[in-house]
Order: C-alpha cells, then structure tokens, then sequence
C-alpha cells in the first residue's frame, strides 16, 4: 500500500464513502463547479448563495412550501397546538394552485439540471476519448450566459433544499400538534379539534395527505437510507441529519434563548450556505489533487 493511495481514500471517502452523495454524481458535480477552475468555483458558489439571499428577501415564500415559516409552526405547534391547527386550516385553495405549479416546475427545472450534468458528462468523457486537443475557450458572451445559467441553477438547487426542509418542519410540527390533542389532551381538547376539522373538512383531508405524501416519499426512504449506512459502518449521513434536526428541535425548544440568533436567520442561513459551498469546493479540488498525485507516483513507479 501506497502512502497516496491512502491519502485519496481519505479525500474521495467524505463524498463516496460515506453515502453523502452518491457514487456517479460526485465527478459530474465536480466538473459543474469548476467548469472555470477554483477560484471560478469560489465566485460561483458565492454568487448562487447571494442570489438565493435575495430570494429569500425580496420573495420568501418562492418555491417555498405553503406553510414555509418553518421554526415558526414548530414553536407554534409547541406552544400552542390549538391556535397552530386553527392557523395552518385557514389556507386558501388559491395558495395551494401556486404551490403546486411552483412545485411542478421546480420539478421540470431540478430535472433539467441532472439531465444537463449527465449530457454534459456524456459529452466531455467523448471529447477525451476521440481527441487528445485541448478544448477551445468559449467566447465571451456564451461563457458569460453559461455562468449565469450555472449560478441560476445552484441558487434554484438551494430553494428547492429550503423547501424540502420547510416541509418537513411543518408536518412534523402538524403531527405534534396532533398527537399533543389527540392523545394528551381531554375530551375539551378532542372537541375543538373536531370543531376545526367539521369547518374546514376538505383542507384537513388535504393536510392529512400531504403530510403522508411527505413520509412515504421522503422520510421513509431517508430513514432507510440512514439504517443501511449505519448498518454497514458508515454513519456520516446519519451524523449529518441529526446535527440539522438535533439543532432545529434545539432551536424550537430554547427560541426564547436565542431570540436575536433566529430574528438574524435570513443571513446566517446564507453564511451557512456559503460555508458549506466552499467546505465542498474545498473537498472536491483535495480529492482531486490527491488522486493526481496518486496516479502521478504510480505512473513513475511503473517506469
């Protein structure tokens, strides 16, 4: 065993190894982020945290879900169940229709962008196997608008993540308030559920199959995806989804506690992004290097 050879293990371990990513994505992602090499990887990941910064302050609730406050309906479901079930009911059916074609074309767009990656993986894996001749440098304007579809597509990869968390928070924030009237609370508590729901019947059978839509098709398979990679001695996904809900659920509990940290949520949310973009930026340009190294030394040691 080669010393390099660990030493690649060791880098390429943080994304393969430990299920973060899976396996066939981790060179694709590599080539989308440094298309223009790593400091172009640094501008880029700043530049789609800072867009989706403005979304988040000029149009919060764009691609969001319809109850997108998301540490504010478990604090409410907390304190106050009843008040949180009444509130979450009053929703409009026109809410909904926009969610849904938010939805729809986040969809069309998140399969746009895998479906670009692998083309253009197809592409460049080609171009290396039928010509040893260095690409030519895109001009001006087609690398300025490709750099800009780049950033536009990372900013929309980052809402729609920010969507799938403020759904989650919400339904398990509506089957804690459940729970908490249903099976903690007295024949008072069961009534004035049974009044909200009389009103309002068809928006709680929506809410009801939105939440089971969201534990058949992401948590269960999430929680599955953690007891295999835990199973097999690999518990960095696992480590990673406690570390976000262990914190949210911290958060809820002590948000008197930290009442200035959440009142500044918006911009630290976006430091956080930036922090992880360039951590993986970072990660992937050491994996890179190692397994230059690597398949350098080998290279001398076969000669």
């Amino acid at each position: 065993m080669s010393p390099p050879t660990t030493r690649r293990s060791a880098a390429s371990s943080v994304f393969s190894s430990s299920q973060l990513v899976p396996t066939g994505q981790i060179t694709i992602i590599r080539r989308f982020i440094f298309r223009n090499g790593p400091f172009g990887a640094v501008l880029f990941v700043l530049a789609a945290t800072l867009a989706n910064h403005v979304r988040r302050v000029l149009v919060p609730w764009l691609g969001q879900f319809i109850w997108w406050h998301a540490i504010e309906n478990m604090k409410l479901a907390r304190s106050s169940p009843h008040y949180f079930v009444e509130e979450s009911l009053s929703f409009t059916w026109s809410e909904v229709l926009f969610w849904v074609c938010c939805t729809v074309i986040g969809c069309f767009v998140l399969t746009g962008i895998q479906n670009g990656l692998v083309s253009e993986e197809g592409t460049s894996s080609h171009q290396k196997d039928t010509s040893s001749t260095p690409l030519l440098a895109l001009d001006g304007e087609r690398e300025v608008a490709l750099g800009i579809h780049d950033m536009l597509c990372m900013a929309m990869s980052l809402t729609l993540m920010e969507g799938y968390y403020t759904q989650a928070c919400f339904s398990a924030a509506y089957m804690y308030a459940l729970s908490r009237l249903v099976v903690y609370g007295g024949a008072v508590e069961r009534a004035f559920l049974w009044s909200c729901i009389s009103e309002r019947w068809l928006h709680a059978v929506f809410q009801c199959g939105l939440v089971l839509y969201w534990a058949y098709v992401h948590f269960l398979p999430t929680a599955r995806s953690i007891a295999r990679a835990t199973g097999a001695g690999k518990p960095a996904m696992g480590m990673v989804h406690g570390i976000i809900w262990g914190g949210t659920a911290y958060l809820v509990r002590y948000s008197n506690k930290y009442f200035l940290f959440l009142e500044l949520s918006d911009m630290l949310v976006t430091l956080g992004w930036m922090a992880l973009g360039l951590v993986t930026v970072l990660l992937l340009k050491l994996e890179t290097v190692l397994g230059w190294r690597d398949a350098k030394e080998r290279d001398i040691q076969v000669r």
